[in-house]
């Protein structure tokens, strides 16, 4: 059975929506996050989409170029750093292969997402306040979603680019939210 475009667009739709919000609440954490090893394109590329978007958003207060520039870079590291990570955990020791873990890596974006709109909508609201939880939410859940697909003596070593990762991503947060 062949679905149309629209059908097919329809149904990632909701995919890629019940794994955000899988993401948000706390069944990712109770469950180690088995729903995201079922790896997909669409989602994480959303969220690196929006990410940028949030943080770099153009106001005409600054310079349009140094704005894009600026975007294009975030993106860039957006799936430069998962690339990296992925590939040194799959070097150093993991059970799992290399497009699940990217994709792992970046829906546990999602919550510093999620953050920055918030810190971009009411600005009245402390931005550290509101973003380094959601990167504290974040760190908890990528370990606690490795947990049991690593080599138990390789964790740190696995874990430390996300770490870097997931704290940068959160600082560019603050201070361009």
């Amino acid at each position: 059975m062949k679905l149309g475009f629209s059908a097919w667009y329809r149904k990632d739709a909701v995919k890629i929506a019940t794994k955000l919000l899988y993401v948000l609440k706390k069944d990712c954490y109770i469950h180690r996050g088995e729903e995201l090893v079922k790896w997909d394109l669409f989602g994480p590329f959303l969220i690196s989409l929006l990410l940028p978007l949030i943080v770099y958003f153009p106001t005409p207060l600054r310079d349009a170029n140094s704005q894009n520039l600026a975007f294009a870079l975030f993106f860039a590291f957006l799936w430069l750093m998962p690339f990296v990570s992925a590939l040194n955990a799959c070097l150093v020791g993991t059970y799992m292969d290399y497009l699940p873990l990217m994709s792992i890596i970046l829906y546990e974006l999602f919550p510093i997402c999620v953050s920055a709109i918030i810190v971009k909508i009411l600005s009245f609201i402390p931005k550290v306040v509101m973003v380094a939880p959601a990167v504290i939410y974040s760190l908890s859940l990528s370990k606690k979603s490795l947990e049991g697909h690593m080599v138990k003596d390789k964790w740190v070593m696995i874990y430390t680019p996300i770490v870097f990762m997931y704290i940068t991503v959160g600082v560019l947060a603050i201070f361009n939210a």
